[in-house]
């Protein structure tokens, strides 16, 4: 009797090694002190991109080379859940544990980024930088960091799962 292929084998796999990706590139960033650099996080977008194309793909050969949107989409949806979560997780430790204060330098750079809108007064550069220390905890991130980066996942899959999909034929 033939195994039904479920997407749950694929899907955990590369969405465990997109996650891992994804944590070695954020500790690259914070050895290199690049944590914070606006241009950094184009490659986690490539990441998350060429994993859920490539399990997309092996799914589709696991069906016979057929795959219709629906399963494209959570495929690609899995992915970026658990990328999510394994990113999540290295978040949390990395603000909680590993530099507490990492948390301070980046009120700093948001301050400095603030400072350079000469519409922004210097009370209100104030009033927005410590609602940011009452509001941002490790947990906090991480939570964002998951949900972002599984709607990031969700995204990519929902174009992604268009171009890759190949219904089988009816007749």
């Amino acid at each position: 009797m033939e195994e039904k292929n479920s997407i749950w084998k694929v899907a955990l796999n590369y969405g465990a090694i997109s996650g891992l990706g994804l944590v070695i590139l954020s500790t690259i960033w914070y050895v290199t002190n690049l944590t914070f650099n606006e241009y950094v996080g184009i490659l986690n977008y490539i990441i998350i991109i060429f994993s859920i194309i490539i399990a997309t793909k092996k799914q589709r050969e696991f069906d016979n080379g057929f795959i219709n949107y629906g399963k494209a989409l959570g495929v690609g949806s899995v992915i970026g859940i658990i990328s999510g979560f394994i990113l999540s997780l290295f978040t949390y430790t990395l603000y909680a544990t590993i530099d507490p204060d990492l948390i301070n330098k980046m009120f700093l750079v948001q301050e400095q980024a603030l400072m350079t809108n000469p519409s922004i007064t210097d009370e209100q550069i104030e009033a927005t930088i410590n609602l940011l220390k009452k509001v941002t905890t490790p947990s906090i991130l991480a939570v964002g960091t998951f949900f972002s980066i599984s709607f990031i996942g969700f995204v990519i899959s929902l174009i992604t799962s268009a171009v890759l999909k190949k219904n089988k034929e009816i007749f």
